[in-house]
């Protein structure tokens, strides 16, 4: 598809040094870059299962001051 863009002209000169330095052509390296900047996006959206760290119990419940989880569910409107 074509479309046209404006593009800051410093960012347009290093963009054409580095396709000249590459062999390539300047479509090629901005379609490359705007891919890899989607993927990446893409990657960090939200976290996995697997990135969240695991709450301590001692942290939650604590007699001293009360069960902190149950207070955390009560605040947002949570029913246990």
């Amino acid at each position: 598809m074509k479309t046209s863009l404006e593009i800051p002209d410093e960012i347009v000169r290093d963009l054409k040094v580095m396709a000249a330095l590459e062999g390539r052509k300047l479509k090629d390296i901005v379609a490359e870059s705007l891919h890899e900047t989607i993927k990446k996006r893409n990657q960090v959206k939200r976290p996995g299962i697997r990135t969240i760290p695991p709450l301590s119990v001692e942290k939650i419940h604590r007699p001293d001051k009360g069960d902190l989880l149950e207070d955390m569910l009560d605040d947002r409107g949570h029913r246990y």
